[in-house]
């Protein structure tokens, strides 16, 4: 039943909501997700069954099945990779890659990784110079690729390039 899955990979037209649908189905059963309706309640199922066994200090986040946002990427990424090895042609734009400064950058889900408001608690512990700023190499934040929050105990979130974008106020707005 997984070899189908993977068949179909060589097929030339494939839709990308296809692709992902497949993607989906194919790693449902590599998990041993049957009974789940989705990646996403087969993680939470496999969440649940983990944590109850283990202290949460011991939990492995890699052991569960990908969500259904970074799956889909994925599967977009795999895709194209086979149509390549085909001969075929595709834009990386449209099957889970993005172009920044002429290279290109996967996908990793199309969706946050949390909510903006639990993203906003997360705090780095880095301790910057003044002539250093939160860049990948001192700032737990950036080298995770978040924002410095308010309660970053360097920076507080405005003192460094790794802040939050400025909200525009409605007077800017009008103008």
């Amino acid at each position: 039943m997984l070899g189908s899955s993977v068949l179909a990979f060589n097929e030339t037209n494939l839709t990308p909501h296809s692709v992902t649908e497949i993607g989906e189905l194919f790693l449902l059963r590599l998990y041993e997700g049957d009974k789940a309706s989705s990646l996403d309640a087969l993680r939470y199922n496999m969440y649940n069954r983990e944590v109850g066994k283990k202290l949460s200090y011991n939990f492995q986040l890699a052991t569960l099945a990908p969500t259904s946002a970074a799956a889909s990427q994925h599967s977009l990424r795999v895709y194209m990779q086979v149509q390549q090895w085909l001969g075929n042609n595709m834009n990386p734009n449209e099957w889970g890659w993005c172009v920044k400064e002429d290279r290109l950058f996967p996908i990793p889900t199309s969706l946050p990784a949390a909510p903006e408001e639990l993203l906003n608690l997360i705090v780095c512990q880095c301790k910057i110079t003044p002539r250093k700023n939160c860049d990948v190499e001192t700032c737990e934040c950036k080298c995770a690729t978040l924002n410095c929050s308010k309660f970053c105990s360097f920076c507080e979130g405005i003192s460094c390039i790794n802040s939050p974008p400025a909200e525009e106020s409605d007077e800017e707005d009008d103008d």
